[in-house]
């Protein structure tokens, strides 16, 4: 047994034992006194068995609280341990994840089972409906850019651009081009319910989506993954368009792009410094002209009174 529980158990009995005997000291001081009545005697019994009955519950509480820290505290915790295919894995969580792939292994007791595992038809058609998403809202930014309103006669930034009418034309065709190569018989979008509308905007049937998952889920995945999938050509388009060490159009239009700017701002910093000179030179030929019109005036303000001196000679003669 624990220290502690027997520790408990002995310091209850020895209260037990106190009770007692100051109860039946506090009835009858001295043994030799035979003055207490019948009732009164009864009365000593009754509550030292209520007494009794209380230590002796107390006894078996502590004696079960006892016993689980015991087997709490001497239990030592162990690995877990499970079979999969015949072979024997060992960790220390009984969550495991890194044993079959997407997959969480949550073990709760001792035993054995078949593991069944199938796909989550509504996670891929999610993610399909995202590609339709994403991929529409693409062309959607692609023809704000280009767009010429013929009544405002206003365009767009990249409006006559051809290599962005060249993406865009790129991505129409690969959405609704043929994926060869596959193992089933879905081999364009629109077997699987995937449709290109007369605005180039992709339309997503659900119901005929659901039935293509649920007849050949490895050959839908195929159509947009394997190597000549629809997101692997959208990808290889991209990063030809972008990629500036493939100097794709998109790139090399960038490319000059930035070097038009460099070479208009080169000429907005020559012409600055030619507008300071210019400035400069407007500013001292300015000056000059003050100083001659102030030299004209004092010649004038000099003649006026060489008129004015000649004047009074003429008067006066």
């Amino acid at each position: 047994m624990h220290p502690t529980g027997q520790g408990s158990g002995t310091q209850t009995a020895q209260k037990l034992f106190e009770f007692v005997s100051s109860a039946v000291k506090a009835q009858s001081p001295q043994r030799e006194e035979t003055e207490q009545s019948e009732s009164e005697l009864g009365f000593i019994v009754e509550r030292v068995e209520e007494q009794k009955a209380s230590v002796a519950q107390e006894l078996q509480s502590r004696s079960q609280s006892d016993l689980v820290q015991i087997i709490n505290e001497v239990q030592a915790a162990s690995d877990a341990e499970v079979v999969v295919d015949g072979i024997t894995y060992t960790r220390t969580s009984n969550a495991i994840s890194d044993i079959i792939t997407g997959v969480t292994l949550n073990l709760e007791s001792v035993g054995a089972g078949t593991l069944t595992i199938s796909p989550d038809n509504t996670a891929i058609a999610g993610n399909i409906q995202d590609f339709v998403d994403a991929f529409n809202e693409l062309v959607s930014f692609i023809d704000e850019q280009t767009e010429f309103n013929a009544e405002t006669f206003t365009t767009g930034v990249l409006f006559g651009n051809s290599s962005v009418q060249s993406l865009e034309t790129s991505l129409r065709r690969i959405a609704t081009g043929q994926v060869t190569g596959l193992s089933g018989t879905f081999e364009f979008l629109s077997q699987i319910g995937i449709t290109t509308q007369d605005d180039g905007q992709l339309f997503l049937d659900d119901v005929i989506l659901d039935q293509a998952i649920t007849s050949d889920i490895t050959n839908v995945v195929e159509l947009f993954t394997s190597t000549n999938g629809i997101i692997t050509q959208l990808e290889s388009r991209v990063d030809l368009l972008l990629d500036s060490s493939q100097k794709g159009p998109l790139t090399s239009e960038l490319d000059s792009l930035t070097e038009s700017i460099d070479d208009l701002n080169d000429t907005l910093l020559r012409m600055d410094d030619r507008l300071e000179l210019f400035e400069r030179k407007i500013r001292q030929e300015f000056i000059n002209l003050e100083i001659i019109l102030a030299r004209l005036d004092a010649q004038r303000n000099a003649f006026q009174q060489a008129l004015q001196s000649l004047g009074s000679a003429f008067d006066r003669t």
